[in-house]
Parts: structure tokens; C-alpha cells; sequence
């Protein structure tokens, strides 16, 4: 038992322990120590005896009870044969190294050791990687089409603006009178049947200069009297004519989608917004505009 007892005594002075502390520990002689240490088969006591011994010794010295009785029974009867070396220390004191089968090669073991990697190990850690990369290249999609769908609504948004601010004004087949917010005085309200409907059957007291062209382009006008007013409208360039009368702090909103004549006796007595915009008007007497 030569191969067991050179393990136990390499541990033995690995550890800093002498002869005399494990003789003491395990209560035994210091010769069987030494006698067990050295393989001196013929100054130990019975086998059984011997391996109670060896058992207890590894046991101490915090080595793989299992490893070293396996070696000690090759060695004391087994037709196995006997290997030449004993196994490196690293294998037999780490639980987690020994060999899994009787006859596993210590060249793995050491491999192992070297390595410090098994296929378990490298399968576990290629999984982790392959399952990281998959999760950046979900969440890579995600907000790449999270992206994309807010711009795609966005886009949308500005067509659906611009095609509004782009729509022609909608014609109006009559006058639309629209209340005077700003006075508070009653009858400043004017109700769409007594003013937008024309005027019949009378006759015109201002002479006019013939009509000028107008744009022919859609047009939007709201007129404000300072006073009571009367005005002439004719949509595109029609020479007929309609009159609408507005009573005084009062609005009149006149619509064409093709241009328009608008003339009155009085332009200052009137305030002018074509399109949006405030127009300036010329306070002439009599006042006839083309849009």
C-alpha cells in the first residue's frame, strides 16, 4: 500500500501537520503513522484494521475518503493493476473531480483541473450568449417599428393639415350675417331674414363705374358697418347685382368661388376682411371693389 500511504503523507506535509499531531488526532502510535505513510505492509495489523486506520487518516486530513480506500483496496488485494503514480492531489481532494467511472483515465481528471471548464459549462455558457443576443435583436425590432409608426402618424397628420388648409372655401348660395361681438347694445343682431335677403324693386340712386375684372379665384369677405349701410354684391363678373342692408356695429359675411364686385355709397363707413386679412379701405364716395 505503498501508493497510499505516499498520498496521505504528501497531504500530511501539505497541510504542516506532523507524525506526532495525527498519531495524537486519531489516537494511534506514531509507527503506524509512519509505518501506514511508508507501506510497511508487515508492521500494521490486520487489513481491516489497516483500513479503518486509512480511512480515519484521510478523513482528517479532508481528503475523498472514497478515492483513498478505493486505491488502498487495489493495492491490498485487487487484480486491477497498480498504477505506477499515484493521482495528482488536486483530484482526490476536490469532491467535485473524482472519477465518475472505475476505470476514467487520470489524464481527464487533469484535463479538467487544467481547463477548469467542462462541456456542461461551455454548452450553459453558449446558451446564455445566444439567448442575450436574441433579446437585443427583439428589442432592436421593436424600436425600429415603434419608429416607424410614429412617423408614418405623423406624416399622416401633416398630409390631412395641409389638404384642409389647401381646401377651397365652400360657396354660399346667400349672405351669412354674423352678430357683432364686441357691442353689447341690443338689435345689433342681425337675423338672416331681414338682411340678407335682397332688396326688389329698387331702383339704384348711385351712379357707378363699369366693373373691372375680377380674379375669379374663391374669395371670403367680412364687412363691418360703423353705421347703417347698404351694399351691391355680384359674384364672379356678373353685372347683376344684390343689395344687402347692414344695420350699424353689425357683420355680413359674402362668399364666391369665383371672384367678386362689391360696391357701396359710403367706404367709410364700412371695415374690410378679404381672405383673413384686414383690407384697407379708400373712404371714397361712392366705393366699388373688384376680387
Amino acid at each position: 500500500m505503498k501508493i497510499t500511504g505516499e498520498l496521505l503523507r504528501a497531504a500530511r506535509i501539505k497541510q504542516d501537520f506532523k507524525i506526532a499531531d495525527i498519531a495524537f488526532a486519531l489516537k494511534l502510535s506514531a509507527k503506524v503513522i509512519q509505518a501506514i505513510e511508508s507501506g510497511e505492509d508487515e508492521s500494521l495489523p490486520a487489513k481491516t484494521f489497516v483500513r479503518g486506520f486509512v480511512k480515519s487518516y484521510a478523513e482528517y486530513l479532508k481528503l475523498d475518503s472514497v478515492v483513498v480506500l478505493k486505491q488502498f483496496q487495489e493495492e491490498m488485494g485487487s487484480t486491477s493493476p497498480v498504477p505506477k503514480s499515484p493521482p495528482p492531489m488536486s483530484v482526490m481532494s476536490d469532491p467535485k473531480l473524482k472519477p465518475k467511472k472505475e476505470n476514467e483515465p487520470v489524464a481527464v481528471l487533469n484535463e479538467k483541473i487544467n481547463t477548469g471548464l467542462t462541456k456542461k459549462h461551455i454548452f450553459i455558457f453558449a446558451s446564455v450568449s445566444l439567448f442575450v443576443v436574441f433579446l437585443a435583436m427583439i428589442n432592436h425590432f421593436i424600436n425600429k417599428y415603434s419608429k416607424e409608426r410614429i412617423e408614418n402618424i405623423v406624416t399622416a397628420a401633416n398630409s390631412k393639415i395641409q389638404s384642409v388648409q389647401q381646401q377651397p372655401v365652400p360657396p354660399a348660395d346667400m349672405s351669412q350675417t354674423v352678430p357683432n361681438s364686441q357691442s353689447s347694445a341690443p338689435g345689433n343682431v342681425i337675423s338672416a331674414d331681414a338682411t340678407t335677403a335682397p332688396i326688389q324693386n329698387q331702383e339704384p340712386v348711385t351712379a357707378y363705374a363699369a366693373n373691372a375684372i375680377s380674379s375669379g379665384k374663391p374669395v371670403e369677405i367680412i364687412i363691418e358697418a360703423k353705421k347703417d349701410l347698404t351694399i351691391q354684391y355680384a359674384k364672379g363678373n356678373s353685372v347683376v347685382f344684390e343689395k344687402v342692408f347692414i344695420k350699424e356695429n353689425s357683420y355680413q359675411v359674402i362668399r364666391s368661388t369665383a371672384g367678386l364686385h362689391l360696391r357701396t355709397e359710403d367706404g367709410s363707413n364700412l371695415i374690410l376682411t378679404v381672405n383673413g386679412v384686414i383690407k384697407p379701405v379708400d373712404k371714397s364716395k361712392p366705393l366699388q371693389l373688384a376680387f
